[in-house]
């Protein structure tokens, strides 16, 4: 089984998310960039169904 992307992706400047996919699970991946420094922030969400 492989993940399968759930619609596009979302892109919002210093915001992208992605939604996947895989059976009864899902995937929800967060980056966040700060405009103050060289740090991004990533979040990443599980969540069975």
């Amino acid at each position: 089984m492989a993940w399968e992307k759930l619609g596009k992706p979302t892109d919002m400047g210093h915001l992208a998310t992605m939604n996947m996919q895989m059976d009864k699970s899902r995937l929800t991946i967060t980056i966040q960039d700060s405009e103050h420094s060289e740090t991004a922030r990533i979040q990443m969400l599980s969540m069975q169904q």
